[in-house]
């Protein structure tokens, strides 16, 4: 028996980083992955032999934020606003840690060629447009939910850093716990 037409590597590997971005190594499961991706866990095994080999995979890739919020936009309605922005913030904390000094230096010095962040903006405000369409939020400017939403913890990633303090995910759990209450 041959593989389903259509699975690839790449998408198990998105699907595993996806959950890896908020929930850490030890928390996912093969069964987990498959159930991102929309595939049988057999599926995973066709591609890579163990969770190991599967997160060595992942260890080359990274997460584009504009895939992130693409995927958080396809899932709405399958999740809480809660849960889906709960993801959103770990993601986001994680992404910044990551990224901060280039995020920084596109800041300082822009590239006209660099289009990654406008593009990643611009999905963050579909992201809340497509919540407020459907009547899961109340608001009326998706833009200010999207800077509103990603600002503050963007500054608690750069104080952190500049503090030389340890990035504490337990807040952005906690924003995103209180920022979903105040859009319903």
């Amino acid at each position: 028996m041959g593989r389903r037409p259509g699975i690839q590597p790449e998408q198990i590997v998105q699907s595993a980083l996806i959950l890896l971005s908020t929930r850490g190594v030890e928390a996912i499961t093969i069964s987990q992955i498959a159930q991102q991706a929309g595939i049988s866990e057999a599926s995973i095994y066709k591609f890579f032999t163990s969770k190991e080999e599967l997160l060595r995979a992942c260890m080359t890739e990274n997460l584009d934020p504009q895939e992130f919020w693409l995927n958080l936009s396809k899932r709405i309605g399958k999740g809480s606003v809660g849960e889906l922005l709960e993801e959103a913030a770990l993601f986001t904390v994680r992404y910044y840690e990551h990224n901060l000094h280039a995020l920084l230096l596109r800041v300082l010095k822009p590239n006209a060629c660099c289009t990654g962040p406008q593009k990643t903006s611009e999905l963050q405000v579909l992201y809340f447009q497509r919540e407020m369409a459907v009547g899961r939020i109340r608001a009326d400017n998706p833009q200010y939910l999207a800077v509103a939403f990603c600002g503050p913890l963007f500054y608690h990633v750069y104080t952190a850093q500049v503090m030389h303090r340890a990035i504490e995910e337990s807040f952005a759990q906690k924003w995103a716990r209180d920022f979903s209450q105040s859009l319903l």
